[in-house]
């Protein structure tokens, strides 16, 4: 079970700025059940409130060429890196839109190690939102990555790698995943929304948390200037992609 002071740990690295991770402790601010304390995994020093623990990964076994910052991730399982037994991981590139508690509860009641989410798009792992328990296990992730091993990926990060590992290792009884409608895809829901019905939205409306996997990212969703491309490129002011969840994503990421 999750302590009562949760550990909530999220990860700023290369060029990610730090409004990601302000706003992030923002949401949790508003939305968090439990008393919880941010820490920050960073590469480098940033600029962030005393309120943000932060722990140094300058020097930690950085990406693979090719590989994405999210390479950083795998770490997480490394109780000398972290040595926090038990902890939520959240991905700063989402939006929290309601109370935490049915996602809290679900972790709380499931005695796998790893809680995460099903992806959207492939037969994979997607490493958004995590309950994390430090195991043998699961610290055969960092491991196998530093000992150069290596698994089928389409896409170049964590995600992946993690799903690669615990499938050959035979370790998929301690892995379980979140209910799909409690951390939705932005990406996926607009691309619902694009065949007319209110699926959507209504993916949106069903979630806690909302990940936004590639682009755009928040910042980009509620700058003008990117909706005045995408009414440009199909010459319609009215097109819904343009315009699809602007106003919840401004209400909310702040």
């Amino acid at each position: 079970m999750l302590p009562e002071e949760t550990p909530i740990l999220c990860l700023a690295v290369g060029a990610l700025t730090e409004d990601y991770v302000t706003k992030l402790e923002s949401m949790l601010r508003r939305n968090f059940p439990r008393k919880f304390r941010l820490i920050c995994i960073t590469d480098r020093p940033r600029p962030l409130p005393s309120s943000i623990q932060t722990i140094d990964a300058s020097q930690w076994p950085g990406p693979r060429p090719g590989m994405r910052p999210t390479t950083y991730k795998l770490f997480l399982y490394d109780r000398q890196r972290v040595p926090i037994p038990e902890f939520l991981y959240l991905d700063t590139s989402m939006v929290i839109r309601a109370d935490m508690s049915p996602l809290i509860q679900f972790a709380d009641a499931q005695a796998q190690d790893l809680i995460t989410v099903r992806d959207w798009n492939y037969d994979a792992y997607n490493t958004s939102v995590m309950r994390i328990r430090q195991t043998d296990r699961l610290a055969e992730i960092p491991k196998a990555y530093e000992a150069g091993e290596t698994f089928v990926q389409r896409v170049p990060g964590d995600q992946d790698f993690v799903t690669g590992l615990v499938r050959t290792r035979g370790f998929e009884d301690n892995v379980t995943t979140f209910p799909d409608e409690l951390v939705a895809c932005f990406g996926a829901a607009r691309k619902a929304s694009r065949r007319g019905s209110g699926k959507g939205q209504e993916m949106l409306e069903q979630a806690v948390v909302v990940k936004f996997n590639g682009r755009p990212k928040m910042h980009e969703l509620i700058d003008p200037r990117y909706r005045l491309r995408q009414i440009l490129e199909t010459r319609n002011p009215l097109h819904r992609r343009a315009w699809f969840w602007v106003k919840e994503t401004k209400d909310l990421w702040k």
